[in-house]
């Protein structure tokens, strides 16, 4: 490191340093009449001349301005598929016990050239994780967006990607390969043999079903190598057997979809099951059962959407809200307001100029405790919006047109919890088209999304909640929103993200408010293997979140009694807990708080089902792991060959180890030597006038 010293100060200030040092010694030991011998006389000059020298110069802030250089490595990323697939087949044994010393030497050979970084990757990245092969589901998503972001600017050599190539969460990988700035090595894990196999590859049901209706199972079977065999379905409630179905099997890829439908079930919560037969020669006899709950209740709440007309918008929220909702479109004026029993009424740009807009005015003034939720468009009536409600004005514009607005989630959004990775994908979401002019809203109203345009986040409103008078209100500022769960499919392989949105949503303003401050948030399904993650709030009389007093929960497994005890993190203002990972089954839990006036309680359950993704199929598909590296300027190798991956990297010239000059200041006051230094020369000094005769 190559040094100078600095100072923010003029040269000529340390001459005056200079100066007043050496006055200062002339006047002590020069002016006066000295009462040393001459040399002692010198010394003791020398001394209070460098000590006056040294602090005079320090209050002038020097410091010391060096070039400092850093070697920086080539990096090679190790990303390990750590999902369960890798074990469904007959050569698992060489993955648990031969393939991780493979890894591990590969790992070191690699070493000594480059910066290794460990990842291993399924349902979620994780960093420095030998892998265990317990991921119950596998997404290439975060492997591809959130590492390139991490290394974008040092100094990549390379991707090694360990996979058998099968995702069953998020997008085709190939989609996400775009913005890497560096090669990926493929190394093909995996069974590519195709055996015989049944499998529950799909099921599609209703979580929450009105007891007063009998509801459907559908289930897609998914046969491979059986042909001229027969398969069967059974479906079982609670342990019993309700239907059983059988078909042929006509090809060596076939595929069937099962249709049951159940009758007269008695409200509650319900332990539901797919089961299939074993073929013969089955290695893979996971995936032919899959298990769900299904809750009947009384009533479920009713949602009621009205619209101008026909709009994308409208078939979005019906997919989003039909498994936890009833959910009714209307489309004609029905004959008498009371004939309308609804929870929350959406309009999808009414009220406006005809159409169902006097019925909608009509029904809203017969119940003035439905909740509302305002979707406005080209089409609004302003005058109409306005009379309607005040919790959120329509400004009229003299240009009625429509600007595109992204959403920016509000961090301080606190009517109900959004995890941070929802946040995150809304604040990806596509824009939407929003009226000129915007909304006025009154100062209760609460911002869940604020709207960015051209770049710049304002304060308006894309999705806010009010009140006005015993209802609450909801406005979605545009019309659009069939894009934003087009969009989450696209980018994540799923509508989780904007379902949830929406459902949070709904229930938020169909549900009257909670009376117990303490609230509870977790999935009410979890799939086995998989961590339970729950949030609490604790809302103070000042409707403020306070998360002071120590929370504590007990979760109990319903069939066994077996309790674990947990004690919840602080995070910001809130409660958090991982509580680790669950055998399949019913739970319930009960949360407390001890405050002065007693104890609060908060009690739910929830559920961890059986059923991996990984189980539906473990036929490797090396062919994507070699398109992955083709298209990256990679290349695919598989497990027997690694060791030869790491003597191809490491004769590689391109990747070299890059040397960084960067400049470091720092002041001379923080050295601790030249304050000990003062310190010993005017100790000195003062032992040698004490032993001479002076003070």
């Amino acid at each position: 490191m190559f040094v100078s010293l600095n100072s923010e100060y003029p040269a000529w200030m340390f001459g005056l340093c200079i100066l007043l040092a050496l006055a200062y010694s002339v006047l002590l030991y020069t002016v006066r009449k000295p009462v040393f011998s001459p040399r002692m006389n010198i010394l003791l000059f020398a001394l209070r001349f460098l000590v006056v020298l040294m602090i005079a110069m320090l209050l002038l802030n020097p410091f010391v301005k060096g070039l400092q250089k850093r070697s920086e490595k080539p990096v090679v990323l190790l990303a390990h598929d750590n999902s369960t697939s890798l074990l469904l087949n007959p050569d698992s044994t060489f993955y648990r016990q031969q393939f991780p010393e493979l890894y591990q030497q590969f790992a070191e050979e690699l070493s000594a050239k480059f910066q290794v970084e460990k990842y291993t990757f399924g349902s979620d990245l994780r960093s420095n994780m030998t892998p265990d092969f317990s991921e119950q589901s596998t997404n290439f998503g975060p492997v591809f967006l959130n590492i390139p972001a991490h290394y974008r600017n040092k100094n990549m050599a390379a991707m090694v990607l360990l996979s058998d190539g099968i995702y069953n969460t998020g997008i085709n990988p190939l989609f996400l390969l775009s913005d890497l700035f560096f090669p990926v090595y493929t190394v093909a894990l995996g069974d590519t043999v195709i055996k015989p196999d049944i499998s529950v590859f799909d099921l599609r049901y209703n979580r929450v079903v009105s007891g007063r209706n009998d509801f459907p199972v559908e289930a897609t079977i998914q046969v491979l190598m059986a042909k001229g065999q027969s398969g069967e379905v059974n479906l079982y409630m609670n342990d019993v057997l309700l239907s059983k179905k059988s078909f042929s099997i006509a090809s060596d890829r076939f595929s069937s979809t099962m249709q049951f439908v159940v009758r007269d079930a008695a409200p509650g919560l319900h332990r539901m099951r797919i089961v299939t037969n074993t073929l013969p020669g089955e290695v893979v006899v996971q995936n032919n059962v899959r298990e769900f709950y299904v809750e009947i209740i009384d009533k479920r709440p009713r949602v009621l959407i009205m619209a101008a007309s026909p709009h994308p918008d409208l078939g979005a929220l019906v997919a989003a809200l039909g498994d936890t909702y009833e959910v009714e479109l209307l489309w004609e004026r029905q004959s008498t307001v009371h004939d309308i029993d609804a929870d929350l009424l959406i309009l999808h740009q009414l009220p406006s100029e005809g159409g169902l807009s006097a019925f909608a005015v009509e029904l809203l003034q017969a119940n003035s405790d439905m909740s509302l939720l305002l979707i406005p468009g080209t089409r609004t009536s302003v005058r109409g919006w306005n009379e309607i409600q005040s919790a959120f004005r329509l400004l009229n514009t003299q240009q009625p047109g429509m600007v595109e607005s992204y959403p920016s989630a509000n961090i301080n959004f606190s009517l109900f919890n959004l995890s941070q990775e929802l946040t995150e994908r809304i604040n990806q979401f596509p824009p939407l088209m929003v009226r000129l002019g915007g909304l006025q809203q009154e100062v209760s109203a609460i911002n869940l999304l604020h709207q960015k345009i051209r770049g710049v986040v304002t304060p308006q409103a894309l999705f806010a909640f009010g009140a006005g008078n015993k209802r609450k209100i909801g406005v979605l500022a545009g019309t659009g929103i069939w894009r934003w769960r087009h969009f989450d499919f696209q980018r994540n392989g799923s509508h989780e993200a904007f379902n949830t949105l929406m459902t949070k949503t709904v229930n938020y303003l169909v549900v009257n408010d909670d009376d117990n401050p303490l609230r509870i948030q977790v999935a009410q399904e979890i799939p086995f293997n998989t961590d339970v993650r729950i949030e609490a709030e604790l809302i103070n009389k000042s409707l403020e979140r306070n998360n002071e007093p120590e929370l504590s929960i007990e979760i109990s497994q319903t069939e066994t009694g077996i309790v674990f005890p947990f004690v919840f993190n602080r995070f910001k203002d809130i409660y958090q807990l991982n509580a680790g990972r669950f055998d399949e089954g019913l739970y319930r839990y009960v949360a407390r708080v001890s405050m002065p006036e007693g104890d609060i309680v908060a009690e739910g359950n929830f559920r961890i089902v059986a059923g991996s993704l990984e189980a539906r199929t473990a036929v490797a598909d090396h062919g994507l792991m070699e398109q992955i590296a083709a298209k990256t300027g990679g290349e695919l190798y598989y497990p027997a060959d690694i060791l030869q991956l790491a003597g191809k990297l490491n004769s590689n010239e391109t990747y070299k180890t890059v040397v960084h000059f960067s400049e470091r200041f720092e002041p001379l006051i923080s050295k601790s030597l030249l304050l000990l230094l003062i310190i010993l020369m005017l100790s000195a000094e003062w032992l040698l006038r004490k032993s001479n005769g002076s003070y």
